[in-house]
Parts: structure tokens; sequence; C-alpha cells
């Protein structure tokens, strides 16, 4: 490789806080060795590191389903290409940055895996089954346990009783125990029962931030039947609002949903028109949550007057979201 192509391959960048930094008056002005940093194409970082994740992914989704065969549907992704390449460049445009390297792109992506459990019915005591299923999976360390974030919507019941809770430390603490210090895991981030537990748009999912035994971060989302008919159609207009790419926009593949008709209506609502949509959301998460409870509400929520100009918003006429 000729040195010219070499420079041009490895640049060391600058932060911009340096490019106007002038040297004290009498000092060298020639800047010392620096381990030259290679800075690929997002492209490129994506790629390998949704190669580097999908390598135990096959082992670890028969392990879960093991663990989890009596408690209901679990299904499992590896993060792609082209989300890891869209979550790069949202975060770096939000932390106002114009190169990134490997090593920071790899520290930026959490959910590498992702799980979801739909449990049979959602009620707590399905629930406790399954916390009694998962606490084996922590104890022996074939995950660690990062975060547990139990959200639900206001007025509504979350999924993770403080029994429950307790156990899933206590397998936590089990674990810490039995490694050597250098493979210890960090002590775990709670949001159960706190003002950041509650979600304006209802959004309600039991969700835990774990690291799988090779090292890939990963994600474990356990949430009930009624409430998935509600978060299938939630979580595009959140995609939306966050500005992510949708996979397949010009298909209506999501129960009849047409995505680009929907990205349309959700970028022009006014502010007082996106809270009442998130009110209405959060209703629906409200009613979906005590179905799966037993018990059957009286009225079904209703889209506001604000509202009203875009049947397209309305849960009831969307197949597969509907509670009726």
């Amino acid at each position: 490789m000729a040195k010219s192509e070499r420079l041009a391959e490895d640049t060391l960048f600058l932060k911009k806080s340096d490019a106007n930094h002038t040297p004290p008056p009498q000092r060298s002005q020639i800047i010392p060795f620096q381990p030259l940093i290679r800075r690929a194409p997002i492209a490129e970082i994506a790629e390998g590191l949704a190669k580097e994740s999908g390598q135990g992914y096959g082992l670890m989704l028969q392990e879960m389903r093991k663990a989890f065969s009596d408690q209901g549907t679990l299904s499992g992704r590896v993060k792609t290409p082209a989300s890891i390449a869209d979550k790069l460049i949202r975060v770096a445009q939000k932390e106002n940055i114009t190169t990134i390297s490997p090593s920071w792109a790899k520290a930026k992506i959490t959910d590498a895996i992702g799980f979801r459990l739909i449990l049979r019915q959602g009620g707590p005591q399905e629930m406790d089954r399954c916390v009694q299923s998962l606490a084996p999976l922590i104890e022996n360390n074939r995950m660690a346990l990062l975060e547990i974030n139990d959200y639900h919507g206001p007025r509504c019941a979350s999924y993770l009783s403080t029994p429950n809770l307790k156990t899933l430390l206590k397998a936590h603490q089990t674990a810490h125990k039995a490694l050597p210090e250098p493979l210890k895991a960090p002590s775990v981030q709670v949001i159960h029962h706190t003002p950041q537990a509650v979600k304006s748009s209802g959004y309600t999912a039991l969700q835990l931030k774990v690291r799988f035994q090779d090292g890939t971060p990963g994600e474990l989302q356990i949430r009930g039947p009624q409430v998935e008919k509600v978060a299938s159609v939630e979580h595009l207009v959140y995609d939306i609002r966050k500005g992510k790419t949708l996979p397949g926009r010009n298909v209506s593949s999501s129960g009849g949903l047409d995505k680009r008709k929907l990205e349309t209506i959700i970028h022009n609502l006014s502010p007082r028109q996106t809270e009442d949509y998130l009110a209405y959301l959060a209703q629906y998460y409200q009613k979906a949550r005590l179905l799966e409870m037993g018990v059957k509400p009286q009225v079904s929520p209703v889209l506001a007057d604000s509202l009203r100009g875009f049947p397209l918003l309305d849960l009831r006429r969307i197949h597969g979201a509907s509670l009726e």
C-alpha cells in the first residue's frame, strides 16, 4: 500500500474544540506523535457489529426457549446492520460527533441481540413463574443482569411485583459472588415503582438489559398478549417520533397499517394533537393490562375530537390491535 493511501485510510481526527487552538508563543508547534486511530465508515462498522453479535445467537435462542418453554412465545433477533447504522447516526448527531470508531460504536449498541417473551395470559401468577424460570439463567451466569426497567403507563399496573424484583436481585448477587474479581458484574440499575417508570404513551413492559455469557449485550422484553397488540402499533409511533427509519415503510405489513401514511400523519400532528394521541394510547394500554389481569373494562378509549379527522389512528380499525 502506498504511503499516501495509508495516510488516507488512517487519519487522525481532532476534536472540534481543538481546531482553533493556538499554541503559546515560543513553544514548538510540532504535534507529538500519537497512535493513529482507524475510522471506518459507519456501514462497515455496523456490518461488523451485526456479524459479531450473531455468532452465538442460535445457542442463546435455544437456551432461552428451553427456559421459557411453558411460559409463552419467545422470539428473538440480531440487530441488522441497517438498524445499527441508523442508531449510530442518530447518537452521533445527538452527541455532535462527526467521526466514530468501532470501539465507540460498540459501546453505544446495548441491544445487539433482543428477545421478546409474550406471556400466555400476562397475569401476576404467570409472571411469578416467569421470574422463577429466569433466575437460574442469571445465577448460573448465562446472562449478567445490568438493568431492570419495569415500565408502565399512567394508572396502569406494571408486570414486576416487589417479590419478583427481590428474586432477580438475589440471583444477581449469587452470580456476582461466584465470579472472579475481573469478571464481576456491576450493580444493577433498577427502575421500578418510580416516576421514571411511568411512560406518557402508556408503554408497558418489563425490559431487562443483560450481557450474555459471550459478552454480547442484549435485551429481554416481557409482556402479555393484550399489551402486545397495542405495542405493535405504539412502537411504530415511537419510532416515527424518534426519527427512526421504518423497515418496510412502503408495505402494509403491520396488520394492514399503511406505515407511510401513518408516518405523514404523526409528523404533521400539532403538539396538542400529539399529546391527545399519547393519552389515547395510554388508555388503550390500561385497558389491555386490565384484560390480562382478568378485569373487563366497561368503556373503550375513543380518539379525542382533535384527532377525529385521522381514522388511521383508531386502534379499533387496525387488524390485530383491537381489544374488542
